[in-house]
Order: C-alpha cells, then sequence, then structure tokens
C-alpha cells in the first residue's frame, strides 16, 4: 500500500497527512533539480580543476581529471584510447607514473622512451632465447671479438686468419693464339698474406709448325714465390723445376718446339702478396708469332688459399 493510500481516519490526521506528502514531493523535486546541475557543471569543475594543478593545464584536464562512484579521483577511468593513431613520432608522448617524484603523473616523449630503451639495450651482457632469429640487415662483430673459446661467434676476419679463405679463377672456354701477346686467362685479387697456390694451364695445336707455347704467372704488383713447376706435353717426358723469387712480378715458362701439339704448366706453392689487393693472373701466348694456332684447354684455372 503506497503512501497516498494510506486510511486517515480524521480530520486532523488527514491535513498532517497532506503536509507530509507536500514535504516529500518538494524534496524530490529539489533532488531532480540538483542533480540535474551537477551534471551539467561537472565537466567545467574538472577543468577549472584541471587548470589550476600546476602542471598540464586545462588542455589536458579534460582527459586525465574525473571521480569515481565514491568521489574519489580515478585517472586510469578517464584517458580515452577509443581512437586509434596510424603512425607516431618522436615528439609524441604517453604517459607515466614518475617513482623520483612520488609517482607524480609526468609525461614521456617517444624520443625520450626510445633512449631509455637503447641504454638498456646496450647494457646486456648476455641473451637467452629459443627459436630461430632471422635478421634483414648487416650484422657486425666488433673489432675485438676473437675466438677465444668453442661457442665464439667468427666474423669474416676471424675466419679469413684462422680457416683461410680460397680464391679461385676458372677459364672455361678456350683460348686461341697465333701471336706473342699474352692473353690474360683468369686472375684472382688477393689481399696482404701468404698463400697456398695450385694452378694449371694446359694447350693443344693441331699442326706442328704452330709457333710453340708460352705460360706465365703475372701480378699487379710485386710478390714473393717459392714455386713447383711441372711442364710438358702429354706424350713427353714431364720437366720439374722450382720458380722463386722474393719480388717478382712476372713467372714464365717458354716451350719453343713448334713441333709439340699438346704442353702445359703446373704450378703448386707458395705466393706472399705485399700490397693489397693484387691480382695474380694467368696467362697464355705464342713462344714466336705463327698462323698456325695454338689452344688452351677448357678450365684454366688458379686456386689460392690464404694460410697466414
Amino acid at each position: 500500500m503506497s503512501f497516498t493510500e494510506f486510511p486517515i481516519p480524521s480530520v486532523e490526521l488527514s491535513t498532517i497527512a497532506l503536509d507530509a506528502r507536500n514535504a516529500i514531493n518538494a524534496l524530490e523535486n529539489t533532488n531532480a533539480a540538483l542533480n540535474t546541475t551537477i551534471a551539467s557543471d561537472l565537466p567545467a569543475t574538472l577543468v577549472s580543476l584541471g587548470a589550476s594543478d600546476g602542471e598540464n593545464g586545462a588542455s589536458d584536464a579534460g582527459k586525465l581529471a574525473k571521480f569515481d562512484a565514491n568521489g574519489a579521483l580515478a585517472v586510469s577511468q578517464s584517458i580515452n584510447l577509443s581512437t586509434a593513431v596510424g603512425s607516431v613520432v618522436d615528439a609524441d608522448a604517453i604517459g607515466i607514473s614518475q617513482a623520483s617524484s612520488a609517482n607524480a603523473s609526468k609525461k614521456a616523449t617517444l624520443a625520450t622512451l626510445w633512449s631509455w630503451v637503447v641504454s638498456k639495450i646496450g647494457a646486456i651482457t648476455s641473451i637467452s632465447a629459443g627459436g630461430a632469429w632471422t635478421f634483414g640487415g648487416q650484422m657486425e662483430l666488433s673489432a675485438s671479438q676473437a675466438a677465444s673459446t668453442a661457442n665464439s661467434a667468427v666474423s669474416v676476419a676471424i675466419g679469413d686468419s684462422r680457416y683461410g679463405t680460397a680464391y679461385v679463377g676458372i677459364k672455361t672456354e678456350s683460348v686461341s693464339s697465333t701471336n706473342t701477346t699474352p692473353i690474360k686467362l683468369t686472375s684472382v685479387t688477393l689481399p696482404v698474406g701468404m698463400y697456398q697456390i695450385d694452378s694449371c694451364i694446359a694447350a693443344t695445336s693441331t699442326l706442328t709448325g704452330n709457333g710453340g707455347y708460352m705460360f706465365g704467372l703475372r701480378a699487379s704488383s710485386n710478390i714473393r714465390i717459392t714455386l713447383f713447376e711441372q711442364y710438358g706435353s702429354d706424350t713427353g717426358n714431364t720437366t720439374n723445376s722450382i720458380a722463386a723469387s722474393d719480388s717478382t712480378a712476372l713467372s714464365q715458362r717458354e716451350i719453343t718446339s713448334t713441333s709439340l701439339l699438346t704442353n702445359k704448366m703446373q704450378l703448386m706453392g707458395l705466393l706472399e702478396v705485399l700490397t693489397n689487393n693484387t691480382e695474380v693472373s694467368l696467362e697464355f701466348s705464342q713462344s714466336s708469332a705463327s698462323a698456325v694456332a695454338n689452344a688452351t684447354r677448357k678450365r684454366s684455372y688458379i686456386i689460392a688459399r690464404k694460410i697466414a
């Protein structure tokens, strides 16, 4: 039974009840008006609060200042994340709780955040992670890196000095000569260091009176060599010799006979490069010019393996 339906036993009580009902209705109307006023004034009040907070001012107050149901300031409930951005720049900022300032709310730019991340990465002394890692750019070890343990990473320089790099030159085609002008067959370009050399040139002619054979090892700068040399025809005896020098740019083997239909030169041994990026090449020509051509066999080659 509602209040208005309660039975009234007398005129006096009826008058009292009417006054009570009027008072209750007036109070209800006053609360409704008060609630409407609070709802309309609250945003402006919060902006005013933010404008006097001594830090970010009114521009941030509408975003950060909001009260929860119990009347306490609830910053975490007030940040609007409904709009996403497609990209950010260094000047963009994020909110932080700064421990050194009693956890005061502050902002930090992304540039500041990135500097902090880089400093943390630079301070890493060891890392352990599973799975395969893929890197799109160049990875380099510092100049102080050394192959000191079984698990040491090896740079190109360490690998070259420790295990040796093979430099290979191959002339896959046949080359013909009818004069004494040297023809460069193939070459390797070598850094300073000591190398183990293996090379071979073989040539043929279809007729006698062919002009003979000239085989050569040429360097663009002076080199040091101690080479074991073999040369001769396919059917004849092979001759052994030593090519040695402390400073040379050319070592040749000349076969003057014009009646041999085959010949070859093979060099094996040590070669020391004194000037960085020295080109070492194999060359071929006739010993004396003749219209009867001499032609190299396919796959003349030179292999240089760095050993020191």
